[in-house]
């Protein structure tokens, strides 16, 4: 599916249509994306079936998805949706911030990952990214996973590049053991559950216990 061109052929324009379940998120988004030149609202959706039949309608070059809708929600409308119209560019916006959700909507087919809690200009920015055949994930969630190859759906979990210790140690650590606890429970020395505590929370980015506790929650790793 390709972009149609503006008037004065300078740009073009994205078609985009909005799919969410509360009216006021779409009518805040339709007035952003309306004061772009190079964005056009061509319809919008309140749920999973609607957006379905919006999409084989309306032609759009990008979808504008909510992951939790009635009807039809998350990765599986993600699919439907791209079973509809395999050219079209699915861009999630949504406030759910774990690995299960990002890589579960990459898989399916999204091209783009945008946190509610983002600013309009992330979104403007993943919108035009999508179209130049790019991926583009929130800062906050790009850490979350890598893309073997660049490829959306080849995606590899922060979780799933731990070890099996650092899971472990993780584990522990997240329910509140001591390292010296952690070190009794797995039979190992207190200086190597330093060292995998050192290393995992390097790979997840976190500084402290309460953000670990707060990642192992989220990922379910407790």
């Amino acid at each position: 599916m390709t972009a149609t061109l503006t008037t004065d052929m300078s740009t073009t324009t994205i078609r985009v249509l909005i799919a969410d379940d509360h009216t006021l998120v779409r009518q805040g988004l339709r007035r952003l994306l309306e004061a772009q030149r190079d964005i056009e609202v061509v319809g919008e959706a309140g749920d999973g079936p609607e957006t379905v039949r919006a999409v084989v309608e309306r032609n759009p070059d990008v979808v504008l998805l909510d992951l939790t809708m009635p009807g039809s929600s998350g990765a599986q409308l993600v699919r439907r949706v791209r079973a509809q119209a395999p050219g079209v560019k699915v861009v999630v916006l949504t406030v759910h911030e774990t690995e299960e959700f990002v890589s579960e909507a990459l898989r399916a087919g999204a091209a783009g990952y945008v946190l509610k809690e983002g600013s309009s200009e992330e979104l403007l920015a993943a919108l035009r990214a999508v179209m130049q055949d790019e991926v583009y994930l929130s800062p906050s969630v790009a850490r979350l996973v890598t893309l073997e190859g660049g490829d959306p759906r080849r995606v590899r979990t922060l979780s799933q590049r731990l070890t099996a210790r650092e899971r472990e140690v993780c584990r522990y650590l997240a329910q509140g053991y001591t390292v010296p606890e952690t070190a009794a429970l797995l039979g190992i020395s207190r200086k190597t559950v330093d060292v995998h505590k050192t290393r995992l929370m390097r790979k997840l980015g976190v500084h402290n216990r309460a953000d670990l506790v707060k990642y192992a929650i989220a990922n379910k790793l407790v």
